[in-house]
């Protein structure tokens, strides 16, 4: 047997991508001190389960306004040439699998399934209608299947990192007034960039201390709706 024949019998599907044509993510957590325990206990298999499969960078950017943060782990990630940020705000629980899953959609700009805060709990996913930004109610959100958005929270947000080579620094500025969050800034440059924004609604984020998933959202809607009546 030739030695090309020998050495194309050892190579398998399920050998791992060699180290340097992995995609290279920056994994961005911006915080004020620390992660919340929670949190924390998620990113850290996270990130151990996903430097598996990619060039993974970690970059926690703390003691700095959330817009500087973001603008500082852009600038970082656009002089380290990485493919794509991925921020993870510090209250958020996330799972191994939900950074493939954004992924394989080869989009620009995706968000997962978030929810506000405080109550009702309304999803972080906005459309415009008349030119005013709007929640939209879960009930219009498939559960399966991504859909397009005009803007949405960046608390678990992958961007590639193009993206930013297109829209003009500083990328996430919180001017603007009352509901303009640097996060729906930097939307709504992309969008006037012509860039499109996606949801995939399978990939659903804990947020610490809020409605964490669609099927407690949905329930609190319902129980609301029947004390409103």
């Amino acid at each position: 047997m030739k030695e090309s024949e020998k050495n194309e019998t050892h190579k398998t599907p399920s050998e791992p991508t060699p180290f340097c044509e992995r995609l290279t993510v920056m994994v961005v957590v911006p915080m004020h001190e620390s992660c919340q325990a929670e949190a924390n206990a998620s990113i850290v298999p996270f990130c151990m389960v996903n430097a598996e499969r990619y060039n993974l960078n970690y970059l926690a950017v703390k003691a700095m306004p959330i817009a500087a943060a973001r603008n500082f782990a852009v600038q970082s990630a656009l002089d380290s040439k990485v493919d794509y940020v991925l921020f993870i705000d510090s209250d958020m629980i996330s799972h191994p699998d939900f950074l493939p899953k954004l992924l394989s959609h080869n989009k620009d700009v995706i968000t997962g399934l978030c929810f506000r805060k405080t109550p009702p709990f309304l999803p972080t996913v906005y459309k415009a209608t008349n030119g005013i930004l709007k929640s939209i109610p879960i009930k219009d959100i498939p559960k399966k299947g991504i859909i397009e958005i005009d803007a949405c929270g960046a608390a678990f947000l992958l961007v590639n990192t193009r993206v930013f080579r297109v829209v003009e620094s500083p990328w996430f500025d919180s001017r603007g007034g009352l509901g303009s969050g640097e996060d729906i800034n930097f939307c709504k440059k992309v969008k006037a960039a012509k860039i499109d924004i996606w949801v995939d609604p399978e990939v659903e984020v804990g947020h610490i201390g809020a409605i964490s998933n669609r099927a407690l959202h949905e329930a609190f809607i319902n129980a609301y709706s029947q004390n409103e009546t």
